[in-house]
């Protein structure tokens, strides 16, 4: 099914991002970001993800939890936006870009999960 297909590819994204968030010092020296925020913002991915990954896996896909997996995905994306229109944080250029990018990612999850599960309950699976 492809909604679980996109919704593992979240998860394991979110995971990856937020290992290298928690893990990574020379990526907070690259960024000019502080470090525990980096980790903070890990760690929550971390969560995100376990609650991504645990709803692909079930048997039945329930609607309201990929809803809710979708608008956290578009707050995330929303936050980034206004992160980098307005640089409210003190973070080198290339951190703006690599938030820009993520974003991005982001959206595409967003609209494929949103895409897929409107055709699972069309289909009725």
């Amino acid at each position: 099914m492809k909604l679980k297909r996109v919704m593992k590819m979240n998860a394991v994204f979110s995971i990856i991002s937020g290992v290298l968030l928690i893990s990574s010092n020379r990526l907070a020296v690259v960024m000019e970001a502080n470090r525990t925020s980096l980790i903070v913002v890990g760690v929550g991915l971390l969560f995100f993800a376990a609650t991504v990954w645990l709803a692909a896996v079930r048997k039945t896909i329930k609607k309201a939890e990929v809803i809710g997996i979708v608008i956290q995905d578009w707050v995330w994306v929303a936050a980034s936006t206004v992160v980098v229109l307005t640089q409210a944080l003190a973070m080198s250029p290339l951190a703006y870009t690599f938030i820009v990018i993520v974003a991005v990612i982001v959206s595409i999850f967003a609209t494929l999960q949103k895409t897929y599960l409107s055709k699972t309950l069309k289909d009725g699976h």
